[in-house]
C-alpha cells in the first residue's frame, strides 16, 4: 500500500511540476512577444494609433503567435513542418535559382546576390547607409517555416514582414467610388483596383519608414525578392518569393478574395 501511495504522489508532484512549467512558459513567452508586438505596431501602424486599438491588436497577433508556437511543438505538426523544411520550392514563377529548401530561405531569407545587388542599388540611388542597414536587418532575420495552405488558407505569421496595416471594407468601398461605382465592375476589375489600392499603400509605407521614395519602395520589394502578400488578418506582408509562389502547398487566395464578397454582400 506505501508502495503505491509514494508512486501516486510522486506522480502527482511531477503533474504539478509541468504544469506550473508550462503556464510559467506560456507567461513568459507572452510577456516577450507581447512587447515585440507593442513595438512591431507602433512602428508599422504608427504612434497616433489609440491604446485601446494597440491593446486589442497586441492581443489578437499575440495570440495568434502563441497558437502557431504550440501548433510547432504538436507531434504531428513537429513531423510535418520538418517534412516541408526540406522541400526545395520550385515553378509557378518562384524564384529559387540556388535550390535552397524553405528551411534554408527561413534562416536566411536573403540570397547573396540579392544582398550584393541591393547595396549596388543602395550606392547608385544615394540611399543613406542608416536605410540601407535597417532594411537588410528586417529583412535578412531568420524565419521559421510556416505550415502549408488549408482550405486556400494560408498563415505566413513566420516568413512574412509586416508591413502595414490594409483598408477595411469600409475605407475600401468609399475609395472606389461607393456603392453604385462597384455594382458596374466585374469581379475581375474590383480585384484589380483592391490590388492596386493595396500595393499602393504597401510602397507609401514602406518609403515612409525606410526614408527612400515610392518608386524606390516598389524596386526595392522586387530586389530582395519578396512578394506581397495581403494577410487576410488585414495586414500587408512580404513574403519570400520562392516561398509565396510555392503554390503546390501555400496556394491561397487571400485578403483580396475575402474583401470582394465581404464588399458585394454590403451593398446588395
Amino acid at each position: 500500500m506505501g508502495k503505491y501511495l509514494t508512486s501516486t504522489i510522486i506522480a502527482a508532484v511531477a503533474f504539478a511540476g509541468i504544469c506550473i512549467g508550462r503556464k510559467t512558459v506560456v507567461k513568459s513567452y507572452l510577456e516577450k512577444e507581447g512587447k515585440t508586438v507593442i513595438k512591431s505596431e507602433i512602428r508599422h501602424f504608427g504612434k497616433d494609433i489609440s491604446i485601446n486599438t494597440l491593446r486589442k491588436n497586441c492581443r489578437k497577433i499575440t495570440s495568434t503567435r502563441l497558437k502557431s508556437s504550440i501548433r510547432v511543438v504538436s507531434s504531428s505538426d513537429r513531423k510535418l513542418l520538418k517534412q516541408m523544411g526540406k522541400l526545395v520550392p520550385y515553378g509557378n514563377d518562384g524564384i529559387n535559382g540556388e535550390k535552397w529548401t524553405l528551411s534554408q530561405i527561413a534562416k536566411q531569407p536573403l540570397y547573396p546576390k540579392v544582398i550584393t545587388n541591393f547595396k549596388n542599388y543602395c550606392a547608385k540611388n544615394s540611399i543613406s547607409e542608416e536605410s540601407m542597414n535597417s532594411i537588410l536587418k528586417d529583412f535578412g532575420k531568420s524565419r521559421r517555416v510556416d505550415l502549408p495552405a488549408k482550405n486556400d488558407h494560408v498563415d505566413f505569421t513566420g516568413m512574412g514582414i509586416n508591413i502595414c496595416k490594409l483598408p477595411s471594407k469600409e475605407e475600401l468601398i468609399t475609395h472606389l467610388g461607393g456603392p453604385k461605382v462597384i455594382k458596374g465592375m466585374t469581379d475581375k476589375k474590383l480585384k484589380a483596383k483592391i490590388r492596386q489600392y493595396h500595393y499602393d499603400i504597401a510602397r507609401d509605407a514602406f518609403a515612409k519608414k525606410y526614408k527612400v521614395t515610392k518608386d524606390q519602395a516598389s524596386e526595392i520589394m522586387g530586389m530582395l525578392d519578396h512578394a506581397p502578400h495581403e494577410a487576410e488578418n488585414g495586414l500587408m506582408q512580404l513574403v519570400p518569393n520562392s516561398v509565396h509562389n510555392f503554390k503546390q502547398y501555400y496556394g491561397h487566395s487571400g485578403l483580396v478574395s475575402k474583401r470582394v464578397a465581404e464588399i458585394k454582400e454590403v451593398i446588395q
